[in-house]
């Protein structure tokens, strides 16, 4: 087998920036150069005003390679401990490989001041389903670029039709069981991020879904367990629901096995149980089974949680009787 190695210098690449904002007393603070290299490069010279620069107590400099597909980017930085004044002005970083030198790429570091709060909403609100919400979140920054928004799980909400952001305000007409959750105000401009969380929680609802759910899967058992969600205000209990699937192997779908065995077998849990560990028997080796956790209390269901896992076969288990019985039907315990 025959491959072709090319060397050649190193390339700044454009995502490097010639203006580059440092927020005035922010520790850790970076000023970035990335270059494409092949051979890979072995040094980065910083200056600053035609002086080359060494590492101090006071910053260091680093370079380190980025995962692409031909493995040839690099990223190399100049951190400072601390930003002051005296830290703004004009930077130059120059790369070296085996096979030369890139070009000097110069970068202006502005000192600037990062955005602040001055306005936050409370960290937790407690309201009931049907309950009118608004908070303000806001902040400000004596730079030009200046966001404020709000976001809910990564996900951006303005423009809702129940939840609308604006002004600086964030306002739920009626809440609802899915506006329970926590949400994130945003500030920001060239220098830094900043969020404020305010976490809502929502009573006189069902219960929110289970978190953190996982089933762990022998031969001939499983074990689901999760925590609970918020209960809505009511003491909630679980019902765990199990059913033996099939895999189509071409487009990697599930489907309901086509036997007897496509009935739920059903776990009820009253409500006097507060368990959220539980283990099911007598299930067959090898086999898909889909898992499906229900949370109720007074308001009723709650959203569920569905899980997949696989037994392990006859040979991941070794010999063992019981195999031959391929049980369908489970027995479920807590455990």
């Amino acid at each position: 087998m025959c491959s072709f190695r090319i060397n050649h210098p190193l390339v700044i690449i454009q995502s490097t920036s010639s203006v580059q904002y440092l927020g005035e007393n922010l520790t850790a603070a970076r000023i970035n150069c990335y270059f494409d290299a092949n051979p890979p490069l072995f040094n980065v010279r910083w200056s600053k005003g035609g002086r080359t620069l060494s590492a101090t107590k006071h910053r260091f400099m680093h370079f380190s390679s980025i995962s692409t597909e031909n493995g040839r980017l690099f990223h190399a930085w100049f951190e400072f401990r601390q930003v002051h004044p005296k830290d703004a002005g004009q930077y130059s970083c120059q790369a070296y490989n085996s096979a030369g030198a890139s070009d000097i790429f110069e970068i202006y570091a502005v000192i600037a001041k990062p955005p602040r709060f001055t306005r936050i909403p409370p960290g937790n609100v407690v309201k009931r389903q049907g309950d009118a919400l608004e908070v303000t979140c806001d902040g400000d920054s004596p730079e030009q670029k200046h966001t404020n928004a709000a976001h809910k799980k990564s996900t951006v909400i303005d423009g809702s039709t129940d939840i609308v952001f604006h002004d600086k305000s964030l306002k739920i007409r009626s809440i609802s069981y899915k506006d329970h959750g926590c949400y994130d105000c945003l500030v920001e401009n060239e220098v830094a991020s900043l969020t404020s969380e305010m976490c809502l929680i929502v009573n006189d609802t069902p219960p929110q879904p289970p978190v953190n759910a996982t089933v762990q899967s022998s031969c001939c058992d499983s074990t689901v367990s999760w925590n609970p969600g918020h209960n809505g205000g009511y003491r909630q209990w679980f019902i765990l629901n199990i059913k033996v699937i099939i895999v189509f192997p071409l487009n990697n779908r599930y489907r309901e096995k086509s036997s007897s065995s496509t009935l739920w077998h059903v776990a009820n849990m009253t409500a006097n149980s507060s368990s959220t560990r539980f283990t099911a028997t007598n299930l067959i080796p090898g086999t898909t089974y889909e898992y499906v956790i229900q949370p109720y209390n007074a308001m009723g269901q709650g959203y569920v949680v569905h899980l997949i896992s696989k037994t392990k076969s006859k040979n991941e288990r070794g010999s063992d009787t019981r195999l031959a019985a391929f049980l369908e039907n489970p027995v479920f315990y807590q455990s």
